[in-house]
């Protein structure tokens, strides 16, 4: 096997390995911005390795670590989006979040049907309006 090919297969199974970790590690209160950040800072450190491993005399490679960055990052998102979340693997890895993108995805449909007022009120810790969220009709 090439060093080109190692490189590429390094990449692969780093971009496999990191949704992994990141559902292990994030947090239900996360927002998608932090998400996508820690992804993003994981698949760098990552993309970082090969440059730094091949430096030696040679000063550090940008152009592998961009194309590494991209493979491991892509290869990140797709896995997530195709593995995890399709396939509820997210619920037994995570089942917290997993819960929280569930609620998340019953309760915008519904609140895009109501007006600024009712929205307020729902607000208000001291109006009777709540939101229920039967939790039997989630998957």
């Amino acid at each position: 096997m090439d060093v080109k090919t190692m490189e590429l297969l390094f990449q692969l199974i780093t971009g496999l390995m990191i949704p992994f970790i990141i559902s292990v590690l994030k947090q239900v209160h996360w927002s998608p911005e932090q998400k996508f950040m820690i992804t993003f800072v994981l698949s760098t450190l990552a993309a970082s390795i090969i440059p730094l491993l091949k430096m030696g005399s040679d000063p550090f490679n940008v152009d592998l670590m961009l194309q590494s960055l991209t493979v491991i990052f892509t290869t990140s998102q797709v896995i997530y989006r195709a593995v995890l979340k399709n396939m509820s693997l997210e619920e037994i890895i995570n089942p917290q979040a997993a819960l929280a993108s569930a609620i998340r995805y019953q309760i915008i449909p519904y609140l895009l049907t109501i007006d600024k007022k009712t929205a307020a009120d729902i607000l208000d810790p001291d109006s009777d309006k709540s939101i229920e969220v039967n939790v039997q009709e989630l998957n």
